[in-house]
């Protein structure tokens, strides 16, 4: 398993980021690196999505993904992927801080063949991107 992990304080209570995180149908308006999720928030729901690959091709990919975790205000996660090749478990997690800020964590656990050959430093290479979706966060909550 190879993991990216990001972080950054948001200047918005954790409600109002869970709100910006669970509302799919917004991320278009908000997020340049996935294009569109189709699916409600419910844990075990099956979401479809269109993201641009993290490796700065512009490329896209559509894809499916299972929410494996959701507690309000606290976590969401999602898994998806080809197994045995690449399956990630994308996942945020918010802790309130002081003067109703959150620290948002980021990332994603990367398993399978492609992580395992590619190695630590092909998949770090892709930390920006994520770094990318939380400054498109905390401009698009500074905005809401």
């Amino acid at each position: 398993m190879k993991r990216i992990e990001t972080e950054i304080i948001l200047n918005a209570e954790p409600t109002k980021v869970w709100q910006a995180l669970t509302d799919f149908e917004s991320y278009e308006k908000w997020c340049s690196s996935i294009k569109f999720i189709e699916g409600k928030p419910k844990l075990n729901e099956i979401v479809k999505m269109e993201t641009v690959t993290p490796d700065g091709s512009g490329k896209t990919y559509i894809g499916k993904g299972k929410i494996v975790e959701l507690i309000p205000f606290k976590s969401l996660k999602w898994r998806g992927g080809i197994v045995g090749i690449l399956v990630g478990l994308h996942f945020w997690h918010l802790e309130p801080i002081e003067n109703n800020k959150t620290r948002l964590i980021q990332g994603e656990d990367f398993y399978g063949l492609y992580p395992f050959f590619a190695g630590r430093k092909k998949i770090q290479s892709f930390k920006p991107f994520y770094e990318n979706i939380n400054l498109e966060l905390k401009e698009y909550l500074s905005k809401i």
